[in-house]
C-alpha cells in the first residue's frame, strides 16, 4: 500500500511541475487536472482502508469540480484563441489592462 501512496504523490508533483515549467494553457489544464486527480486517488484509497466511505464522497466532489473546471478553461482558451490566435500564457497578460 505504501507503493501506492508514493506514486499518488509522485504523481501530484508531476503536476505540480508541469503547471510552474510550462507556459502553455494547454499544459497548465493538464497539470491541475493531474494534480487532483492524484488527490483523489489518495482520498479514495485512504477512505477505502480506513473503511470510511467520507473519502470517495469528497474524491467524486473532486473530479466533479475538476471537470466543470477544465470546461471553464477550456472555453476561456477557446476564445482566447480566437482572439489572439496563440495558447501561449505571456500573450494573455495585457488582458486586464
Amino acid at each position: 500500500m505504501k507503493i501506492i501512496y508514493i506514486l499518488s504523490i509522485l504523481l501530484f508533483l508531476n503536476g505540480i511541475l508541469i503547471i510552474l515549467l510550462k507556459r502553455s494553457f494547454i499544459y497548465i489544464l493538464i497539470g491541475i487536472e493531474l494534480s487532483l486527480s492524484s488527490l483523489s486517488f489518495i482520498l479514495f484509497l485512504t477512505s477505502r482502508i480506513l473503511g470510511n466511505p467520507d473519502g470517495e464522497i469528497y474524491a467524486i466532489i473532486i473530479f466533479g469540480i475538476s471537470a466543470a473546471g477544465v470546461a471553464i478553461g477550456l472555453g476561456i482558451l477557446i476564445n482566447l484563441m480566437k482572439e489572439k490566435g496563440t495558447q501561449e500564457i505571456e500573450e494573455f497578460k495585457d488582458l486586464g489592462k
